[in-house]
């Protein structure tokens, strides 16, 4: 086992629990970073209660501020251990995190958990969505215009809402495409660029309501270890951390009519029809935005369905 051991998350080292099975499967010394003071300490005291505060070090810092001569005095650790693994896979900066750290803190060709991960994007139909995020009438009043405000332009969280997307019932329109694949060995921040094209074609009919995101990772090179948000793989305890990313769709291909109403136009599609997926990345690829076409506009650039 490699005789130093680098464990830090997204702001925090949180409970400690990942430092703890560290040391437990034979690393010589753990150090822990955690910028906020008041989890910095509670960490301390979890790893006290359990044995292992002569093994573990808990840096109050964030990973950014932090030297390597501070770990050990040897220029950098051996292992990099991290969980800034967010709903949407690189939303809690995790490129820019663990591209400093490798750069900055780790012995060259030092192993990096996780290796490698993908984030997948799926065209999903669901009438329990549809209801619960438009309005129609009530009490015999038409209040169909109050949709101009829907927002097809944002992610939100399943957890944020407190359900489990597995337990509603929806139809895959697409397969899983792969918006976005790396390696945490050598990405950095702005590697995905702006914006990436996906021609796909539906495997079913009907309305596209959402896209879906969910990611999978891998703790070694050969990708035998493997976690996934998948909600068709996932379990409760996962989908309660992480959970999925949905976002509302409306067509982007069909122009308005002057003196339109501005209520999202619904995006429909038939089994075996040719559709293209855009993505739109900020300059970190923390964030992302998605548009659905009808055709293939694969000629605009950008990276295919590889499912």
């Amino acid at each position: 086992m490699s005789s130093f051991f680098l464990s830090f998350f997204s702001f925090s080292c949180g409970s400690g629990l990942l430092s703890i099975i560290s040391a437990s499967l034979g690393a010589k010394h753990v150090y822990a970073i955690e910028a906020n003071c008041h989890l910095a300490q509670l960490a301390r005291n979890i790893i006290a209660a359990n044995g292992f505060q002569h093994k573990i070090t808990v840096i109050n810092k964030l990973s950014t501020d932090v030297e390597p001569e501070e770990l050990g005095g040897r220029g950098g650790a051996d292992v990099m251990v991290s969980e800034i693994l967010g709903t949407v896979m690189l939303g809690e900066s995790a490129l820019e995190y663990v591209s400093d750290a490798r750069d900055r803190l780790l012995q060259p060709n030092a192993p990096i958990i996780p290796d490698s991960g993908r984030q997948y994007a799926t065209l999903v139909s669901s009438k329990e969505i549809q209801e619960i995020t438009a309005v129609k009438a009530w009490g015999g009043i038409d209040l169909s215009l109050f949709n101009v405000l829907q927002d097809t332009t944002s992610l939100v969280f399943t957890k944020q809402y407190g359900f489990r997307f597995s337990s509603i019932d929806s139809t895959s329109l697409t397969k899983a495409i792969c918006v976005a694949d790396i390696d945490f060995n050598s990405a950095n921040p702005g590697d995905l660029g702006e914006t990436a094209v996906f021609p796909t074609r539906a495997v079913a009919g009907g309305v596209g309501h959402v896209v879906m995101c969910h990611w999978e990772v891998f703790g070694d090179p050969e990708k035998t270890l493997r976690m996934s948000t998948d909600p068709q793989q996932t379990n409760f305890p996962r989908d309660m951390q992480w959970g999925q990313a949905l976002q509302l769709v409306e067509d982007n291909t069909v122009e308005r009519v002057e003196g339109a109403s501005g209520v999202p136009i619904p995006f429909e599609v038939t089994a075996g029809e040719d559709i293209t997926m855009m993505v739109h990345f900020n300059s970190d690829n923390v964030v992302m935005q998605f548009m659905m076409k009808h055709g293939d506009h694969g000629e605009e650039g950008g990276m295919q369905d590889e499912n």
